[in-house]
């Protein structure tokens, strides 16, 4: 049976121009001739400082876990971290298949995030901490603030 898809790792070079094996390519595409494709690239990120990964599991997912458990709901650190990926959006992959316009939807890792990203979920989750417990992470805030320019400063 053939392959119906082809991941091809590359690079963009100073020029804007995609460098990647030609050969694996050209393989794959003598396969599929006269056919429709669909190319999608996708841009890798250099990752999240461990900064933000450190606030992230050291306070706030046990926070979350913590306002959970005095509401009743019982879940152990990584069920809560889970929990709290799912509610937002920025952590969410979507895309349509073209052929029946039917969606297609994966959860993200932590370790998928880039430094804006993080910062937009940790905002996402204080709007939900305050909906749901009535409170606010003021000193998370604060937190992330020194952490964003920190960031700036390297």
């Amino acid at each position: 049976m053939k392959p119906h898809k082809i991941t091809l790792l590359g690079k963009i070079d100073s020029t804007g121009q995609v460098r990647t094996d030609n050969a694996q390519m050209l393989n794959f595409s003598k396969m599929w001739e006269n056919k429709r494709i669909t190319v999608t690239i996708e841009i890798e990120q250099p990752g999240s400082s461990g900064a933000l990964k450190g606030l992230y599991y050291g306070k706030l997912v046990p926070e979350f876990r913590q306002a959970l458990w005095d509401n009743g709901e019982r879940m152990t650190e990584a069920k809560t971290e889970a929990y709290l990926r799912s509610l937002c959006p920025v952590l969410w992959n979507e895309s349509v298949r073209p052929g029946t316009g039917e969606y297609e939807a994966s959860l993200r890792e932590i370790n998928d995030l880039d430094n804006s990203e993080f910062v937009a979920y940790f905002e996402h989750l204080e709007e939900i901490y305050a909906e749901l417990f009535g409170a606010s992470f003021v000193d998370l805030k604060q937190r992330i603030r020194e952490l964003e320019n920190e960031l700036k400063e390297q």
